[in-house]
């Protein structure tokens, strides 16, 4: 059923790649290519366009909405093109693990989500906002080239605002290891990393 309410749907398949993603970049590439297509077709539509995925949650710590945010920063200075969120983790436990069938997935394991304390460097997990006729081309968690050297980017203070990007972070780092013995001493390690940097 098609949605009446996008102008348009930026078509993310990828060719054939190896089924990790360091030995095939080809989503990567995909992803950046759609990224710079609803820039693209955006200039002249539109002030601003989110590059950010479902499952980060911007949150602002001051009593202006989202866009009031952004026009503010733009009356003080017309050429930010870039909005640069830094980024943090919302960790939760996975239940999924011995799941046959969707209808046992409850979502049980969202009502608890502990937010990572440490804020990662902008450029590091970051997302952006862009104004698309100041961005020429723009990455996954940078913007690359401006339209003009008149524009910049301006990273958003985390005390202003900030995005947790939802995921099981034990898991997903666990994914990276080979099965053996030695992928407990890694999620030893990683867990107390973890526990450390987390109000859990």
């Amino acid at each position: 059923m098609q949605d009446n309410t996008v102008a348009v749907r930026v078509c993310m398949t990828t060719v054939p790649k190896a089924t990790r993603i360091r030995f095939g970049r080809n989503s990567e590439i995909a992803l950046t290519l759609s990224i710079n297509d609803s820039v693209l077709r955006a200039q002249g539509r539109t002030e601003y366009v989110s590059l950010f995925d479902l499952d980060e949650i911007i949150v602002l710590r001051s009593n202006l909405t989202l866009l009031q945010n952004l026009d503010s920063a733009i009356t003080d200075d017309r050429n930010i093109a870039a909005f640069i969120f830094r980024s943090s983790w919302g960790i939760f436990d996975d239940d999924t693990r011995s799941v046959t069938h969707p209808s046992e997935i409850t979502f049980d394991s969202l009502r608890n989500i502990s937010l990572e304390n440490w804020v990662r460097a902008a450029g590091t997990k970051s997302k952006l906002i862009v104004r698309p006729e100041g961005v020429k081309v723009s990455a996954v968690h940078v913007y690359n080239v401006m339209e003009g050297s008149e524009y910049k980017g301006f990273t958003i203070d985390p005390a202003m605002g900030q995005i947790f990007h939802l995921g099981n972070c034990v898991l997903r780092q666990l994914l990276k290891f080979s099965s053996g013995a030695s992928d407990i001493f890694h999620y030893e390690n990683f867990k107390f990393e973890i526990v450390a940097r987390c109000s859990i």
